[in-house]
Formats: structure tokens, sequence, C-alpha cells
């Protein structure tokens, strides 16, 4: 699996894709060209410097043939047969994400630049933390079930997202000692694995096994488990579905805020641990800093209304 991976990787280069393009165009051209005008390039070289160049550019071209068939035989059985269990993205939602993001902070500057008595309430509430987030986690299960090959109809069947906050996490000093986690959002709404558990004390022996526990308790920002038989959440019918779990735990300053589980039920996508946490690394990841942000900005409004707003 290994040597077929990286077989397909060194074929999809972009310049082995080029490289076997230009050839193919050129050696087509040649062909062509030599059985219109009966010019032979080999010919040409014996007149001019009478040598035997013809059995060299035999060589030179059959090397070339077999380079350029190699690369796209690879190519074709990389598309018919993926090294990797998921496909490239689309950038499309989170550049939507973004706009929105953009056009709240363009009308926070329009509300400051106004009436600033007026402008107090506007500003402080004018984030709609729980609405954008609940867009964000969306779009993260959504992605999941348009980029995994494995996932066939609906996403909301296999792939279910839940979202904590940590209690105080809006306070201008939270508890650094003690992490309550409350239950804030999940999606799919009308999923079969909503979250039986509103709150786990990470610090009570009861949830020691819990997995966001142990990633907090261990100072990560992301864990990812691909073999789900030591799953300690839920009921015994939601273990019996996962497959693999990721989690993110939100920090701002070095205090947990909140944590994401992101979890793949009934279909084994993953074959490795090492596949799992890459396809975190490259697709999660940015979905991840965009629920963070929603945090963030959740608690520069406390700390604006608290600080500055009521002084």
């Amino acid at each position: 699996m290994k040597f077929y991976r990286s077989l397909t990787k060194f074929a999809d280069r972009t310049s082995n894709r080029a490289i076997s393009g230009i050839l193919l165009g050129l050696l087509a051209f040649y062909f062509s060209f030599k059985k219109i005008t009966g010019v032979s390039v080999s010919d040409t070289l014996d007149g001019i410097f009478h040598t035997h160049w013809a059995t060299y550019v035999s060589y030179a071209g059959l090397l070339g043939v077999l380079y350029c068939g190699f690369i796209q035989l690879v190519n074709q059985l990389g598309e018919l047969y993926p090294s990797i269990p998921w496909k490239k993205a689309s950038f499309e939602p989170i550049s939507l994400n973004v706009y929105r993001i953009n056009q709240e902070i363009d009308r926070h500057c329009e509300d400051i630049r106004g009436d600033l008595d007026k402008a107090h309430l506007k500003f402080t509430d004018g984030h709609h933390f729980l609405d954008n987030l609940g867009m964000v986690v969306q779009m993260l299960t959504q992605h999941c079930g348009h980029t995994l090959k494995k996932f066939k109809g609906d996403s909301d069947d296999y792939v279910f997202v839940s979202v904590y906050y940590a209690d105080g996490f809006k306070q201008s000093s939270p508890s650094t000692s003690k992490c309550v986690l409350r239950y804030l959002t999940h999606y799919p709404h009308g999923s079969n694995h909503k979250p039986r558990t509103a709150e786990i004390d990470t610090s009570h022996t009861s949830f020691k096994n819990y997995f966001c526990t142990q990633a907090i308790n261990d100072g990560k920002e992301i864990v990812a488990w691909c073999d789900c038989s030591n799953f300690a959440e839920g009921t015994s019918d939601r273990k019996k579905t996962l497959k693999h779990y990721v989690g993110f735990v939100l920090r701002t300053h070095g205090v947990v805020v909140g944590y994401v589980n992101l979890e793949f039920h009934s279909r084994s996508i993953f074959e490795s641990q090492a596949d799992l946490v890459e396809y975190s690394r490259t697709h999660l990841h940015i979905y991840y800093d965009l629920i963070r942000y929603q945090f963030l900005k959740a608690v520069f409004f406390e700390t604006v209304k608290t600080h500055l707003i009521k002084k």
C-alpha cells in the first residue's frame, strides 16, 4: 500500500504530468509529420554527422513512449483506485463563511462610525454566536461527506459533530484549574447519535476515559483515533457504529474555551492512524480555526462590553 501510494504521488506530480503530456504531443506531431512529408529526423542527422543516429533516435523515442505510458497508466489507476480515501476539497463553503465574517466586521465598523450611544447595544449584541457556529459545524459535516469517497448518499448518516463550551469561557479570567464542558450544539440535528452527556467535568474520575478529557489533560490541540474500540462516551449503540474519531480542543491564551467532537459512523474510511491524521491536518484544521474564531469573537465582545462600554 505504501509503495502504491508513493507511486501514485510520483506520477501525479505536476512536473511529471507536464513532461509526459509534452512528450506525447511532440511524438504525435513527429510521427504525423513524418508520415505526411516523409522527412525523418534520424536520416537527416545521419546525413549531417555520418553516424547511426537512427538507432539512438529509436531508443530515445522508445524510452519516451514508455515513460509517458507509465505516467499515464499510473495516473489512471490512481483515479480508479485512489491511494487515499478522500478527494480534493472545494473551498467555496469556506469562502462564503469568510465573506460573512468580513460583512460582520464591516457592519461593526459602520455602527461605531455612527451614534456611539446607539451603537453600544448593536455592537455587543451583533455577534450571533450560536447561529454562526451552527453554520460552520454544518459546513464541516457536509465537507466530510463531499470529500470522503466511501460515503454514499447523505453525509448525515455517517458524520456527527458536537460542540461543547467551557464554563465561564467568556469571562476575562476563566478558571485554569478546573474545566467543565457543557453541551452547546450538534449537527445533523435529526441524527441518531445525539449527545447523551450535557456536562463533562474533566477533573472527575467518572470522565477520565473520555477522549476529550484525555486531550485536555494531555495539553493536546487535536486528537485522532482510527480505532475507537475504547470509546467511552455515549450509549452502547453509539459506540457500536463509531469507526473513527477526531477531537479539537479550543484554547485562548492556554485556557480551554471549548471542545469539538467529530465522529465517523457506520463505514470504516481510514485504514491507518496516519491516514486519519493527514486528513485532519489537510481538510479539517481550517474548520477548527473557523470554530475557534467564533469562540474568540464571543470572548472579545464580552470583554468589550465589560471593560469598555460599562465604564
